[in-house]
C-alpha cells in the first residue's frame, strides 16, 4: 500500500506525503530499488541533490538493470563536475 498510495500522493502534488510514504517504504523493503528511486526523485524536485544522489546511488546498486537512476545519476554528475562518475553512468 505504501507504494500505489506514495505514487498518488506524488500525481498531486503532495511531496511531502509521498515523501513520507516512500522513506516508510525503504524502511520496510530496503532492498526495494524502486522506493529508492522515487526517494530519489523527491529529493531532486525539493533540490537537496546530495540527498537525490545518495537515494538514486542506492537504486543503482540494488538494481543495476534499471536505466532511471543510473540516467538521474548521469545528470546529477554531470551537473556537480564529477565528469568521470557521470561516464561510468553510460
Amino acid at each position: 500500500p505504501y507504494f500505489n498510495l506514495g505514487i498518488l500522493r506524488k500525481k498531486e502534488g503532495a511531496s511531502d506525503a509521498a515523501f513520507t510514504l516512500f522513506q516508510r517504504l525503504a524502511e520496510l523493503a530496503p532492498e526495494d530499488a524502486i522506493a529508492h528511486y522515487q526517494l530519489g526523485t523527491l529529493h531532486r524536485q525539493a533540490g537537496r541533490t546530495a540527498e537525490a544522489i545518495r537515494a538514486f546511488e542506492r537504486a543503482a546498486q540494488l538494481d543495476d538493470s534499471l536505466a532511471a537512476p543510473r540516467f538521474q545519476l548521469f545528470n546529477l554528475y554531470r551537473q556537480a563536475g564529477r565528469a568521470t562518475d557521470a561516464k561510468q553512468m553510460l
